[in-house]
C-alpha cells in the first residue's frame, strides 16, 4: 500500500491538485502555503521544525517554473504519503 502512494498516479494526481489549490489561495508566500496544506491535510497548523524543514526541501534556485512545481508536487506527496494523513488516532 506504502508503494502505491510512493509511486501511484492517483496520489500523483492529488498532489498536484493540492498544489494548485496552494498556489491559487495563497500567493507566492512559501510560509503561507506549507502552513495551509498542514492544515488542509492535517487539520493542525506545522510545527517550526515541519516548516524549517519545507523551506529547506523547496528552497530553490531554479528559475524554470516547471522544475519548480515539480519540487512543490514532490512535497505535497510526501504529506499524502504521511502517516497523521493516512491515519485516524
Amino acid at each position: 500500500q506504502q508503494l502505491f502512494v510512493l509511486n501511484g498516479d492517483f496520489v500523483r494526481r492529488q498532489a498536484e491538485a493540492l498544489v494548485h489549490r496552494l498556489h491559487q489561495a495563497t500567493g507566492p508566500d512559501l510560509e503561507a502555503k506549507i502552513r495551509l496544506a498542514y492544515e488542509l491535510l492535517y487539520t493542525r497548523s506545522p510545527t517550526a521544525e515541519e516548516v524549517g524543514l519545507a523551506k529547506k526541501f523547496l528552497a530553490y534556485t531554479i528559475s524554470d517554473d516547471s522544475a519548480r512545481r515539480e519540487f512543490w508536487r514532490q512535497y505535497a506527496q510526501v504529506l499524502l504519503g504521511g502517516n497523521e494523513f493516512l491515519f485516524i488516532d
